[in-house]
């Protein structure tokens, strides 16, 4: 929805740069389409608040981390750590906070963000982000996740 309201922003007020492209437009829609699939009204709703209180300096921020993460389960699945190794268990716990601070640690949002990337193209759903994850380094972290989440699970909630 955020993006979107950008757009509408951008056609209504001008940015200074000229139209928006017809592209750019038909991708917003098509995203904001495909995310109702996923997100309910309420949840949209929720995240679009959550976006506003972090801010886009936070929102750049994390999404830099996340970069940074995955860069890191890529070094750990090239050198043959195991999903359990402390160190993969270290960039896993990070990635479930960093979820927790989008989700807000709302159980019903973490729920449709994991079917967005289980049913989507991870790589289609990491590009409108920036990110291009290779499948082999996408399925150790979420190997690694399932672990840590796991590890959360068994210590009780935290």
């Amino acid at each position: 929805m955020a993006c979107l309201e950008t757009l509408a922003s951008r056609l209504r007020d001008g940015d200074g740069e000229g139209d928006v492209p017809l592209r750019e437009l038909a991708r917003s829609v098509g995203e904001t389409v495909r995310l109702d699939r996923y997100y309910t009204p309420e949840q949209l709703e929720a995240l679009d608040r959550r976006a506003r209180e972090l801010g886009s300096d936070a929102i750049r921020a994390v999404e830099e981390r996340w970069q940074e993460l995955y860069r890191g389960f890529g070094r750990a699945l090239t050198r043959g750590m195991a999903p359990d190794h402390p160190v993969v268990g270290a960039l896993a716990r990070e990635a479930l906070e960093l979820i927790r601070l989008f989700t807000g640690g709302d159980p019903g949002i973490a729920a449709s963000l994991q079917s967005l990337y289980r049913e989507e193209d991870h790589r289609r759903v990491a590009g409108h982000h920036g990110m291009d994850i290779p499948p082999e380094v996408w399925e150790f972290a979420q190997r690694a996740m399932a672990v840590a989440r796991a590890e959360e699970g068994a210590s009780g909630p935290s």
